[in-house]
């Protein structure tokens, strides 16, 4: 199994976020939400590999997390 530690790390914390909503979406399909997250990690990436320190996006800014996502509670 590729990254067990990190899947490991994952199922430990998964019962503390208890309003997990599960949705699959086909993998670089044209859902703009799939289309906009992708687009700002490969230029993340792009920064980390050249050594720079990522700058904060503004589109990253403008990003909505639902109420019940993960994200609205870290």
């Amino acid at each position: 199994m590729k990254n067990r530690e990190l899947w490991q790390d994952i199922d430990h914390l998964l019962p503390k976020f208890t309003d997990i909503v599960y949705s699959w979406t086909k993998g670089h399909a044209d859902n703009s939400g799939n289309v906009f997250v992708d687009e700002l990690l490969n230029q993340t990436m792009d920064e980390m590999v050249a050594g720079k320190q990522p700058k904060k996006s503004v589109a990253a800014e403008q990003l909505i997390v639902p109420e019940k996502s993960i994200l609205a509670k870290i």
